[in-house]
């Protein structure tokens, strides 16, 4: 909710490249999980990454609803990822690869830096 909340008024101004939003297991409030417009607005063209339990039979299903309310919603670059999640450093690694691998593939040319005080 509140990197959608952070989104929401300013969705309209985010352009196509620039800007990622990833998504890990996400437990939204019921307006963004049935309405995802109700904060990105209609066509959003920034890439979403939405990364999903798939071994978790609700988080399926809440799965499936996002994705649904994504294409009504027209999001341009939506992409739902399922992995089997197991607590444990290999999770977290392949975790951080898909995103990573993502990132590169739909946000070339960006970088995260570490800014130190």
């Amino acid at each position: 909710d509140l990197a959608l909340d952070y989104v929401k008024p300013i969705a309209k101004k985010i352009p196509e490249q620039g800007f990622a939003l990833v998504l890990v297991e996400p437990l939204l409030q019921p307006v963004y999980q049935q309405d995802i417009a109700e904060a990105l607005g209609k066509g959003f063209r920034a890439p979403i990454l939405d990364i999903i339990d798939s071994s978790d039979i609700s988080a399926r299903a809440l799965a499936d609803e996002r994705g649904a309310a994504a294409r009504m919603a027209e999001a341009l670059r939506y992409t739902q990822i399922k992995l089997i999640t197991k607590p444990g450093d290999r999770t977290q690694q392949t975790l951080v690869r898909r995103i990573r691998s993502w990132l590169q593939k739909h946000a070339p040319g960006m970088s995260a830096t570490r800014l130190g005080r």
